[in-house]
């Protein structure tokens, strides 16, 4: 077992900087190279996340991929300088919820057309801003699981619906067609739920840190360019 313990006279920012520090230097990262990387720290962008005007809502009569060229089109003529955008949980295909868990998995996180009936290529061509793009838990019916039809390992948990892709190459396949259509930063949201709810990871003390790191970029090449992406 391993214990890592941080303290700080300074007070409670300078003990998370040193709780920080000592991750860091744990798993091998330097601080500096994520604000290389990530667009979201370095510029300004437009959030459609929880608590937004336009979180899973539209302008009066019309599509979100309409309302989103709406927004760059204000933000355009009010010299707004957004570099990309946060699209929430409202764009891609879920699962039918089940009792006792909010929403559905993730069933294909690709765009529904009936959201960008363009496409999400088409959107990310016309507004210029990269995509930070929200997911959520995978749902046990997921089309990307070899049990369902797919080309990848998942562990499924028919009790929670829930699944957990244990495929290292899912990862790098999702990331690299998503940079197609303009993603920049791949947001896990959700995490508390999968860790609570699905069971095998209350039941392993390794799967947790196992699953997680294919997403870390441990070895091999970055999936995406230090820009935080690639260019629209």
């Amino acid at each position: 077992s391993e214990a890592l313990l941080a303290h700080s006279a300074g007070g409670i920012t300078e003990a998370m900087l040193a709780w920080g520090s000592l991750l860091l230097a744990r798993g091998g990262k330097v601080r500096a190279a994520a604000w290389e990387r990530d667009l979201t720290l370095r510029t300004l962008g437009y959030s459609t996340d929880n608590g937004a005007y336009y979180y899973y809502n539209t302008a009066p009569n019309a599509s979100y991929e309409q309302t989103m060229l709406r927004v760059a089109e204000y933000a355009a003529a009010a010299r707004l300088p957004y570099r990309y955008w946060l699209a929430d949980s409202w764009w891609y295909y879920k699962g039918t919820p089940a009792r006792g868990r909010p929403g559905g998995g993730v069933t294909n996180w690709t765009a529904r057309p009936d959201v960008f009936p363009r496409g999400f290529e088409a959107l990310t061509a016309a507004t210029g801003w990269r995509v930070q793009g929200h997911n959520r838990y995978w749902d046990a019916t997921t089309g990307y699981a070899r049990a369902n039809g797919g080309r990848y390992s998942f562990l499924r948990d028919r009790g929670s619906g829930y699944a957990l892709p244990v495929d290292a190459a899912f990862w790098g396949d999702l990331l690299r067609n998503a940079s197609r259509w303009g993603l920049a930063v791949y947001e896990q949201d959700w995490l508390d739920y999968e860790l609570d709810h699905f069971a095998p990871l209350t039941q392993s003390a390794s799967l947790g840190g196992d699953w997680l790191p294919p997403k870390g970029g441990g070895g091999g090449p970055p999936l995406f360019p230090p820009g935080g992406g690639p260019p629209p």
